[in-house]
C-alpha cells in the first residue's frame, strides 16, 4: 500500500545520504579553509573525502541508524495505524532540515 520511496529503509537511507553531506561539507570547509596546505594536497583530500565518507560513512550511517532504531522502530510498528511511523520520519527530516539550514546559514537569526 505504501509507495516505494516512502518505506522505512528507503527513508533510512535518505536520511543518512543527508547526513553524510554535512559531514563531506564540513569536512571539506575544514580542509580548504587551511592555508598551509597546498592546493593540490587539497584537492586530492577533498576528492579524497568525497570517495571515503560517501561510501564508508553512508555504510556506517545506515547500519547505526537501522540498528539504534530497531527497537524504536519495532514499538512504533506495534501500534496498528502508520501515523507515527511517518511522524518519527518527519521529525527526522525535520531536524536535517534545520542542521542544513544552520551549518549553510540560511537560518534566519531572528528564530534562534
Amino acid at each position: 500500500m505504501v509507495p516505494p520511496w516512502l518505506r522505512h529503509r528507503q527513508l533510512l537511507t535518505t536520511e543518512a545520504v543527508l547526513l553524510v553531506a554535512v559531514g563531506m561539507e564540513l569536512v571539506q570547509r575544514y580542509i580548504t579553509g587551511r592555508q598551509d596546505v597546498p592546493w593540490w594536497a587539497k584537492t586530492l583530500l577533498v576528492m579524497a573525502t568525497n570517495a571515503g565518507l560517501m561510501g564508508g560513512l553512508l555504510l556506517v550511517l545506515t547500519t547505526w541508524t537501522r540498528g539504534s532504531l530497531s527497537g524504536a522502530s519495532r514499538a512504533v510498528q506495534a501500534v496498528p495505524v502508520p501515523a507515527p511511523f511517518v511522524l518519527l520520519h518527519l521529525a527526522g527530516f525535520g531536524g536535517i532540515f534545520y542542521l542544513y539550514a544552520r551549518i549553510w546559514g540560511y537560518w534566519p537569526t531572528g528564530l534562534n
